[in-house]
């Protein structure tokens, strides 16, 4: 009796920064093969979040693919080759080659200890539990600063008096004028200026808070209140770390503090004169 073999499914989302995530296990043992993905519920596939998004419409199909192989008596491992039947290991090797740029197949080699009759899916379920599960709860990470700016400003795109990029030209002493770029700035003769502030980032924070001093200098320019720091911090966070709320005091001195992962961001943007919902406060 030969010693049960198994594969595993990945996915590589990015093959720049090579970082495969497991989808799913294969596993033969004398003559059986069975295997379990990620999405399956009973004939039905769901692509589950880690499968980029332009991606998750041919996953299933992928899946599906596989499944057809498993059940098939021989399969074909190239051109002058014998094809590898089910009966031998070998047979894994021929469904690796179902693979393409984004779906792979690694060998995980052999189980130490036979499979009791009617076991190979308890071995399923035990490698797709320890090899693979937690690697969909690995990708589920909190949405990015960059994600959540782009989404709620989304809105804005075609309204005039949303200025991405905007730069403001100030004097920061008798003899010297400085030019300064925001994030967005909203509005036309006086506009309120905003900057994306990761907190964490002390010379982000310091060169933040000194433009918006610089600014709010003239009078002619800008009031503090129309400068506004956006951030994207847990509030808990945010109320437990010591550094991060150093770094929020330090910007509230010279800018309205909008915190854009609270319930209220998008109102007090309102109040503040930037009309997320396209109604201005």
């Amino acid at each position: 009796m030969t010693s049960p073999r198994f594969l595993v499914a990945k996915y590589i989302p990015d093959h720049r920064r090579m970082e495969p995530l497991n989808i799913g296990v294969v596993v033969w043992a004398d003559g059986a093969v069975e295997g379990r993905f990620l999405g399956e519920d009973g004939d039905d596939v769901t692509a589950p979040r880690l499968i980029n998004k332009n991606g998750r419409d041919a996953y299933p199909d992928w899946i599906k693919s596989w499944r057809t192989q498993f059940v098939k008596q021989r399969l074909s491992v190239g051109r002058g080759r014998p094809a590898a039947r089910r009966e031998n290991h070998e047979f894994l090797d021929a469904i690796a080659m179902y693979a393409d740029d984004h779906y792979v197949f690694v060998d995980g080699g052999f189980i130490n200890s036979p499979v009791a009759p009617g076991g190979i899916d308890d071995i399923v379920n035990y490698l797709f539990s320890e090899l693979v599960e937690p690697a969909e709860e690995a990708v589920e990470a909190p949405e990015s600063m960059d994600k959540i700016v782009r989404r709620m400003f989304a809105p804005l795109k075609k309204d005039p008096q949303f200025r991405p990029g905007i730069k403001i030209s100030c004097m920061i002493d008798d003899n010297a004028t400085e030019e300064f770029p925001f994030t967005f700035g909203y509005g036309f003769d006086y506009p309120i200026l905003m900057q994306q502030v990761p907190l964490g980032k002390q010379d982000i924070v310091n060169s933040t808070a000194f433009k918006f001093r610089a600014v709010s200098s003239d009078a002619k320019l800008v009031s503090v209140e129309r400068c506004v720091s956006l951030i994207a911090v847990d509030d808990m966070r945010l109320r437990n770390d010591e550094s991060m709320k150093r770094h929020s005091h330090l910007l509230g001195i010279y800018s309205q503090v909008v915190n854009l992962m609270s319930a209220g961001a998008t109102h007090r943007l309102g109040e503040l004169g930037v009309p997320l919902n396209g109604r201005q406060q």
